[in-house]
């Protein structure tokens, strides 16, 4: 009796140190990833478990089936599916969201006016207010900016929007054509 209480004990103790020290091997749907876990007998969040390293990836929503599950979701039910839908959508909308905002952060950060643009603007709203047209003004330049090109035989027209009117400029067909002129 004593041998065979000593042999469970002594199984139990291996089986708990066996299993304290365990590595699960969970797939992590965010980063694509299969990562190793010590320590953990589940994956958390919305990782799920493989078999190994190697593994193959799960179905891409089991992760969020997982969720659903825990949640307390019966699975195979309509209110199950629109637990998977709606954490879908969710989790596209976070990835969207921080997509959105680093390329706000990125275009505010590279956008630069040249100030030369703004005293333009100044010039000519000062030369209306003082009842002088754009067009007739001769003191002052108006900055005009190209709105299309084409080639016409040996000669590319350039066509610039300058205060609503419409100015061209023959270049040679090799030429660019400028982005801006002064009128």
């Amino acid at each position: 009796m004593k041998k065979l209480l000593s042999i469970i004990v002594l199984g139990f103790i291996l089986f708990n140190a066996e299993s304290a020290d365990a590595n699960i091997y969970c797939y992590n749907p965010d980063n694509d990833k299969i990562e190793q876990w010590n320590n953990y007998n589940k994956c958390p969040g919305n990782r799920v478990e493989v078999s190994g390293p190697n593994s193959k990836k799960p179905p891409r929503f089991a992760g969020l089936k997982k969720i659903c599950v825990e949640i307390g979701y019966v699975t195979g039910t309509e209110k199950f599916v629109d637990c998977v839908k709606d954490l879908y959508l969710k989790q596209l909308e976070a990835k969207n969201n921080s997509r959105s905002q680093s390329t706000e952060l990125s275009s505010d950060t590279e956008r630069k006016i040249d100030p030369s643009v703004w005293d333009d603007i100044l010039g000519v709203s000062q030369g209306m207010l003082g009842g002088k047209s754009g067009s007739s003004s001769s003191s002052s330049s108006l900055s005009c900016f190209k709105t299309s090109e084409r080639v016409s035989g040996t000669n590319k027209i350039c066509s610039y929007n300058c205060m609503g009117s419409e100015v061209t400029r023959n270049i040679r067909s090799t030429q660019i054509c400028p982005m801006s002129i002064k009128n």
